[in-house]
Formats: structure tokens, sequence, C-alpha cells
């Protein structure tokens, strides 16, 4: 298990080890987002002792989530962002039901132009699918698998279930095959300002029926909750009728 408070990952998120806030206090505020209406949040990765953007959001309980991809580093999102004056914006209604925002309307993956060139058989753009787990969907998983907890300055810190771990690493069409967790609740006079975790492990990866395990991987992620309970999502009426809404 990677020690979550490393000194990178600990500057960034702004908490040290220390005597702070109880661990029910810590829950108790987790799961005020859990049960949030609504929230907007950014996610950053640490870099260099300071942190990049990634991607922020608006999203809603049972409802929408509206997402902007800050400087894609992934083919489909680059390609989606050439299609939309560089500005990679999408708007899902659950993990894997979306659209995208292009300079032609909301489009979903099987609307969009191929990634590369069409194979036999390819009616559309099949190649584009993303996951999103939206912060109250982790926070969920935290508050739900966590094997033990301990004091920090200014919240508390644990570690993941295996399981646990494997919910937050995977996704539907990437399951996690091995996974390890930490997480740091960031607590400021009893409300969730911010949340990070730090996940290792290896995932199932390519086609249907030839999926191979992947290379051992980690991933760092900080996430800052705002506007909760005050947050609007407006998502236009086009991009609900392409999700159901």
């Amino acid at each position: 298990m990677i020690r979550f408070c490393s000194t990178v990952f600990a500057a960034a998120l702004g908490v040290g080890i220390a005597c702070a806030a109880p661990t029910d206090q810590a829950i108790v505020a987790a799961m005020k987002i859990v049960e949030a209406p609504n929230y907007t949040w950014v996610c950053s990765v640490p870099s260099a002792g300071r942190t990049l953007v990634v991607r922020e959001g608006k999203s809603e309980k049972d409802g929408f989530t509206l997402v902007t991809f800050v400087e894609p580093q992934s083919p489909m999102l680059r390609q989606i962002a050439r299609l939309n004056d560089g500005v990679a914006t999408a708007v899902f209604r659950g993990a894997d039901n979306f659209v995208f925002q292009t300079s032609d309307g909301w489009k979903t993956g099987s609307e969009l132009p191929p990634l590369g060139p069409r194979r036999r058989g390819s009616t559309g753009g099949s190649d584009y699918w993303i996951s999103l787990q939206v912060p109250h969907e982790e926070l969920e998983i935290i508050i739900g698998s966590y094997t033990e907890l301990h004091v920090v300055l200014g919240g508390v810190a644990g570690t993941l279930s295996e399981d646990g771990a494997r919910q937050l690493l995977g996704s539907m069409k990437a399951p996690a095959v091995t996974a390890t967790g930490s997480f740091v609740l960031g607590i400021v006079d009893g409300v969730l300002t911010k949340y990070a975790v730090d996940l290792s492990g290896t995932v199932l990866t390519g086609p249907p029926g030839e999926e191979k395990e992947s290379p051992p991987q980690r991933r760092v992620l900080i996430t800052e909750l705002t506007l909760v309970g005050r947050t609007v999502v407006n998502v236009p009426d086009e991009a609900k009728r392409k999700l159901g809404g």
C-alpha cells in the first residue's frame, strides 16, 4: 500500500499528520455531499509540487452532470475539442450515458466521426466511449469501503478495501483486476471542502474477447467541492433529449 500522505500529495491537498477533527465528523461531512441535491467540483492531479486541473463540473444527484475536460490528453478528447472550438464539454446522465458538445450540436459517441480509419462494418464513431464517476458516487464508495481511518490536520485519512479501490480505479469497459487505495477527506468547520484518492492497480483493456491486463498504473486525484446545494446545472434541451431527459 502506498502511503497516501506523501510530501507532494499532502502539500497539494493542504493537510499534514496531526490531531484534528474526529473521524465521525468527517464521515458525516462526506455523507452530506452524497445526499446533496447539487454541487460544483474541480478535479486536479498533483504535479511537481502543484496541482493541474483536469476537469471541472457541476452535478445533480440522480440527474445531469455538465463537465469540461481541461487540456485533454487522450486522442478521443482532443478530437472532440477540435470539433468544438478547442473545448471538450460533455453532459452525462449516469456513468456512461453521455453527449459531447460540437459546433454542429450535441452528439452521442455513435454520431461522432470515427477516430481512425473506418473499419469494415463500422457505422459511426464506435471508438468514442468514456465513463465518469462523479464526486458523490466516489465518496459513497469511500465511506462504504474504508478499512481504517486516522486523524490528520484538517480531516481524516484512511485506506480502502480491495473492492472499494477496484470500484474507483476501474470502469464498466475497463474493470480493475487488482487495486489498492488510500484517501484523505479535508474538513473545514465541519464541511467537506476537498478529498483525494491515491489508487494503484491493473485494469482489463482491449476489444471484447481480446482483453489484456494492463501494466501497473497509479492514479492520484484531488477534488474540490463548492456551492453545495447552491449549484444550477444548465443543460441544453437538445442534450437532455438525447440523454432521455
